[in-house]
């Protein structure tokens, strides 16, 4: 708009300034922090505004910030200057929808295909509510409200969506798009619900109730301890002969195959007699490295984990899941036969040994055992004197 006569709105101009440490800048990249992008400072009618991204929704360089200046310089000398002029696209770029989006997109390929899932369901079904703010205005009060209206849901899916929220305000932290992530909401403490492992005598009877085509890969990740996902994505080319040993190195998310494991590294882990024998009996005379160890008779493919755990739902009567019943279940029994931690550890492939206690359930067996020797404990000095 054209101003009256005698009219003056003077937005001044304070200057150009770094997006990361907030030093006015002069330079193409910062002196002290090394940031390339910067915003522009100024004050309009009392009130101060920051603009940090030009009319494209490009965050701006020294540069382009010194165009934007003069064109701004210019709108007041002309009389027509309006702050929502300049404002409007970089809000839209700054609502959370848009930069959530933005992070989705950015993370499409870097996260697990189960994470990936996971974020856009957050997204989907319970962010709405934050979608009207812009990204630099949310604070823990913002948060908490948000929060406190969850429907009802488990504290540890309420937790899981805080952590997906920290990710996403770390992401812009050093994206430069916010000073810092807003203080978290408090949450509850998630329910605990301890494992428990299957004996095995248990075990072995559960693993006669799987058809017969698919009992080996079952008894197979008893066996072997591995999880039941990084067991579906064994290949032919994993498995090394002369030292009965397997390479762990991909597994599924979200059934889809993916050339990393949980913990991002490859391991070879150690294989009992029993479960090379089974490894030799699912390859037979196939040469192809690329194949899978283990297929599945009902599609000619290899196993896809869901397939895996529905198939022992259906076909047991134990209350454990198939991870329980194959992994954890193998570890007790380690544990129970007295095999140290730390092989433990290597057999189930842990980078820390307090992963490994985790896995190392005392079977209600055992606990009677101990129990039941109360009050049974021979004094070897008074037998000896009788």
């Amino acid at each position: 708009m054209t101003l009256p006569a005698g009219q003056f709105y003077n937005p001044f101009v304070k200057g150009i300034y770094c997006q990361q440490c907030n030093k006015k800048r002069n330079e193409i990249v910062c002196p002290r922090c090394g940031y390339p992008y910067v915003y522009i400072h100024f004050e309009f009618q009392g009130e101060k505004f920051n603009l940090y991204h030009d009319q494209n929704g490009r965050s701006y360089t020294y540069s382009t910030a010194e165009v934007d200046k003069r064109k701004v310089d210019h709108e007041r000398d002309e009389g027509h200057f309006r702050p929502e002029d300049w404002r409007v696209k970089d809000s839209k770029e700054r609502l959370f929808e848009t930069s959530f989006q933005r992070f989705l997109d950015q993370k499409e390929k870097k996260l697990h295909p189960g994470t990936l899932h996971l974020y856009k369901s957050y997204n989907k079904n319970h962010f709405p509510p934050l979608y009207s703010y812009g990204v630099r205005e949310i604070r823990l009060k913002h948060l908490q409200i948000w929060y406190d209206g969850l429907p009802a849901l488990s504290a540890k899916y309420k937790k899981n969506m805080t952590d997906c929220l920290r990710a996403f305000f770390n992401w812009l932290v050093r994206w430069g798009d916010i000073k810092e992530c807003p203080i978290m909401p408090d949450i509850e403490t998630p329910d605990s619900t301890p494992r428990t492992a299957l004996e095995y005598e248990v075990q072995m009877g559960e693993l006669k109730k799987i058809p017969e085509p698919h009992r080996d890969f079952f008894e197979f990740l008893m066996k072997a301890g591995l999880r039941p996902a990084e067991g579906c994505a064994l290949q032919i080319g994993d498995y090394h002969p002369t030292l009965h040993k397997i390479l762990v190195q991909r597994t599924y998310s979200k059934n889809v195959l993916i050339d990393t494991t949980k913990g991002k590294s490859k391991t070879w882990r150690t294989l009992s007699t029993r479960a090379n024998e089974l490894v030799l009996s699912a390859i037979g005379n196939e040469i192809d490295a690329g194949r899978f160890v283990f297929i599945n008779p009902a599609t000619g493919r290899g196993y896809i984990p869901e397939t895996c755990r529905k198939m022992w739902r259906k076909y047991t009567n134990v209350p454990e899941d198939l991870y329980a019943s194959t992994r954890h279940s193998l570890g007790t029994q380690l544990a129970e036969i007295g095999a140290e931690k730390v092989y433990i550890k290597d057999i189930l492939g842990h980078k820390d040994g307090r992963s490994t206690e985790v896995y190392m359930h005392p079977t209600d067996r055992k606990k009677k055992e101990y129990l039941d020797g109360i009050g049974k404990v021979v004094d070897i000095k008074r037998k000896k004197a009788k």
